[in-house]
C-alpha cells in the first residue's frame, strides 16, 4: 500500500482531503468554448473513472481544443499519482512540457 498520508498528518488535515474528494466528485466541468492552444494532459495509467476514457488517451479535452491534445502517461491512478514515487514522475514529465514550452515561446 502506498504511503498516502505522512505520519504526523492531523485529523483536521485528513477531514479536510475528505471535503476536497467530496467536492471534486461533485464537480462537473463543462468547458463552453474552444480553447485556442494545445492542452497537455497527464492520465493516470491506473484509470479508475468511467469507461468512456479508457479508448481516449484525451480523456475528452480533444474536443475542446483546436490543437492535438498531448498526453504523457503517468504511474498510479487519479489520486497516487500525486504521492510517492509516482509524483516524481509527473514532475519530471510537467517539467519537460514546460521547458518546452518556454523553448518553444522563445523562438516565437
Amino acid at each position: 500500500m502506498i504511503n498516502f498520508f505522512p505520519p504526523e498528518a492531523k485529523l483536521a488535515q485528513l477531514r479536510g482531503l475528505v471535503q476536497v474528494f467530496k467536492a471534486n466528485h461533485k464537480t462537473h466541468y463543462a468547458p463552453h468554448e474552444v480553447y485556442p492552444n494545445q492542452i497537455t494532459v497527464f492520465p493516470a495509467s491506473e484509470q479508475f473513472w468511467s469507461e468512456q476514457f479508457w479508448d481516449n488517451p484525451a480523456m475528452g479535452w480533444d474536443k475542446v481544443s483546436s490543437e492535438p491534445v498531448e498526453t504523457y502517461s503517468v504511474p498510479g491512478d487519479h489520486i497516487t499519482m500525486m504521492t510517492e514515487p509516482h509524483v516524481r514522475v509527473l514532475a519530471e514529465k510537467l517539467r519537460a512540457c514546460l521547458d518546452k514550452a518556454q523553448a518553444d515561446d522563445e523562438r516565437k
